[in-house]
């Protein structure tokens, strides 16, 4: 049979990131006892007290059943409350659709609005899922280009060349993974000039580090822009800032148009949520940023001396991070000079000799840039950068 599979999946690549994390898993079996892994954006704290005394308290009561294919309506209310303290903006039960994380929301929003051809426009680098998660729901990815020259801001003449009567949406991610960088009010007031111009053209963004920030907290498009809400989706979750990865809820903020068509998506595909994950995420909510604190201090520290450490290295350029946990330095320099073909062969000969695994810049779209995630201790951040060090002087 020479279709057994459809083009459709033919033409999509697996997650880099899950790749990188199965080459280190596999050294560890086969008795490495020394692997670090600075490749995957696990949270580096447990999930919340509260959070798991509501699941208990779920199980207990029985909520084990079918739940709203949308969600269940406490979780909702909750998610309105978080948005009306921390954005003072308000929202409605019927423009919020819960799901199994914020992967799953963009699949829903990609579903749901994109026909053949149709193009959504996204900034390198990016998030690794975008462009094949964009094919998946049949649509043509389009990668803008930024860098760390002007600290990853995008750029107005190179967004417009890429806009056109093909274009249905541009996806925004701030705070920014892998850079950790956020957008300044100049560059959102430019995208919001393009986005009036563009009436057609939908808003996504995802906002999955938006709590994790310190110093002043990043701006938002509809900040700059409120008018624009009528065809602007928030996709958002827990995974990131209450550490609950592998809960797997998220849900999007939208139009009820949207909103609808992703709830009648859903109920075709998914059914509903994990109701005792719901549960569990709804006391999440209402732990703010300040009560974060103890935990961000402790990101940014990690980055901090991170980006330090990498600061030893001359030949190195990187962007100093105020959000995530994340650094997405420029090593094309060394790349080269040490004789690699490409950012993944010196990825996987450094996973090979020291044992460190990171992630090569070409899976978020950007050649020659190394993605590190600095969730972990700080003594495991030292020893990685030493590796790194000693891989490159060797």
């Amino acid at each position: 049979m020479s279709h057994r599979l459809s083009n459709r999946i033919n033409n999509v690549s697996g997650s880099k990131a899950a790749e990188m994390s199965a080459r280190a898993a596999k050294l560890i079996n086969e008795g490495a006892t020394d692997v670090i892994s600075l490749a995957v954006g696990e949270p580096g704290f447990n999930s919340p007290e509260s959070v798991k005394e509501a699941a208990i308290q779920a199980i207990h009561e029985n909520k084990t059943m079918y739940t709203p294919v949308d969600g269940v309506l406490p979780l909702k209310d909750a998610i309105i409350r978080r948005y009306q303290r921390d954005y003072d903006m308000a929202f409605s039960r019927s423009e919020i659709c819960i799901t199994t994380g914020a992967k799953h929301s963009l699949h829903n929003v990609f579903s749901t609005i994109l026909n053949p051809e149709d193009e959504v426009i996204f900034f390198s680098p990016f998030w690794t899922s975008y462009p094949d998660m964009i094919k998946l729901s049949d649509g043509v990815p389009v990668a803008v280009e930024t860098t760390h020259i002007n600290g990853f801001q995008p750029e107005r003449e190179k967004l417009l060349s890429a806009i056109n009567n093909k274009t249905k949406a541009l996806v925004l991610n701030i705070p920014h993974n892998p850079t950790g960088s956020v957008y300044t009010r100049q560059t959102l007031l430019m995208l919001a000039e393009l986005a009036r111009a563009n009436p057609d053209m939908w808003i996504i963004s995802d906002d999955i580090y938006d709590m994790l920030y310190w110093g002043e907290k990043p701006l938002t498009l509809l900040d700059v822009a409120p008018d624009l809400k009528d065809r602007y989706v928030i996709v958002n979750g827990v995974s990131k800032s209450y550490s609950m990865a592998g809960w797997r809820i998220g849900y999007t903020i939208g139009p009820e148009d949207i909103t609808n068509a992703m709830r009648k998506f859903q109920s075709q595909s998914l059914s509903c949520a994990s109701s005792i994950s719901q549960y569990a995420a709804i006391p999440a909510f209402d732990i703010d940023h300040q009560a974060l604190k103890p935990a961000i201090d402790l990101y940014q520290k990690r980055v901090d001396f991170t980006y330090k450490r990498l600061s030893e290295i001359k030949e190195i350029s990187c962007v100093e991070a105020h959000s995530t946990f994340y650094l997405f330095p420029y090593v094309d320099k060394i790349i080269k000079t040490l004789g690699f073909e490409s950012d993944l062969e010196f990825c996987l000969k450094l996973l090979e000799e020291k044992h460190l695994a990171v992630m090569p810049g070409s899976a978020f779209g950007a050649s020659g840039y190394l993605r590190l995630s600095c969730a972990d201790d700080i003594s495991v951040l030292d020893e990685a950068i030493t590796r790194l060090i000693d891989f490159i002087r060797q």
